[in-house]
């Protein structure tokens, strides 16, 4: 009777980890999205103490004809450093801290230029609700799709190149 159980407690444990993506095996494009959006989250007067990283649900990249979209989902977490110290290694994330979920979605022409604004929206984790996340889907949908000709998906490119 108790093996079910504890197989049932393991599969919870792996069902919870699995949608978890690895800081590490970030590409140079998502690296440089997610400092971006660090940045951009403290650059806020309302941001006084420093976040880290908590955890990254989502890195997705896709190639376009107009360049390279990034998109993130990530929980950052309160540290006891200030904003201007946060890259400290001896930071420690603040226990009863403020839990911040963020969606960023970026398209890059190169490592350095973007095709257009960013779009960065972090908010409590217990203020999200079904509505922002349509709001956040839509946002992203138009960065995109910026600069796009004709179909716009990904792959296109290469492939009209090919022929050429």
């Amino acid at each position: 009777m108790g093996r079910p159980l504890v197989i049932l407690w393991l599969s919870a444990i792996i069902a919870t980890t699995s949608g978890q993506v690895r800081l590490e095996e970030l590409s140079e494009l998502q690296q440089r999205a997610l400092d971006l959006t660090l940045e951009q989250f403290h650059e806020s007067k309302d941001v006084i103490k420093g976040f880290k990283v908590l955890s990254l649900q989502e890195a997705t990249e896709e190639e376009f004809s107009a360049g390279t979209f990034v998109r993130l989902q990530l929980n950052i977490k309160q540290t006891a450093c200030s904003k201007s110290n946060r890259e400290r290694a001896d930071c420690k994330l603040l226990r009863n801290g403020r839990e911040i979920n963020c969606t960023a979605c970026f398209k890059f022409k190169s490592y350095y230029e973007m095709v257009s604004k960013p779009f960065v929206d972090c908010l409590p984790v217990h203020q999200l609700r079904k509505e922002r996340e349509g709001m956040r889907e839509k946002a992203c949908n138009q960065i995109e799709q910026k600069d796009e000709s004709g179909l716009g998906f990904p792959g296109v490119f290469s492939f009209s190149k090919s022929y050429a």
